[in-house]
C-alpha cells in the first residue's frame, strides 16, 4: 500500500514535468490539432475494420497533399476519428494548419 501511495505522489511531478518539458523553445511551433473533415458518411457507419481502413486512409492522403511527403503525413496523424466525425489529430506546424484550415 505505501508504495501505491509512493507511486501516486510521485504522478502529479511527472505530469507537472512533462507539461513545462512540451512547453519549450523547441516544441512551440508544433502543436495538436483536430482537422474536423464533417459528419461521418453512411459508408463508414457499417464500422467495419475495412471501412474504417479507408476512412483512415484518406485522412493521410489528404495530409500528405499538403506536407507533400507521405512519411511526415504518417508521422504527423496520431488518431483518425472514423465513427461519428470525419476528421483527424495530427501534430502539426502552426502554417500547415491554416492552410488546411484554408
Amino acid at each position: 500500500m505505501k508504495k501505491i501511495q509512493k507511486t501516486m505522489n510521485f504522478l502529479p511531478f511527472l505530469l507537472i514535468s512533462a507539461f513545462y518539458f512540451l512547453q519549450c523553445p523547441a516544441f512551440a511551433a508544433q502543436k495538436s490539432y483536430v482537422v474536423y473533415l464533417g459528419a461521418q458518411s453512411d459508408f463508414a457507419a457499417e464500422f467495419s475494420a475495412d471501412a474504417n481502413e479507408i476512412v483512415t486512409q484518406s485522412h493521410f492522403e489528404l495530409l500528405e497533399s499538403f506536407l507533400q511527403s507521405k512519411e511526415k503525413a504518417r508521422d504527423a496523424i496520431f488518431y483518425s476519428y472514423t465513427r461519428c466525425i470525419n476528421g483527424f489529430a495530427a501534430i502539426l506546424e502552426e502554417e500547415d494548419a491554416l492552410e488546411i484550415s484554408t
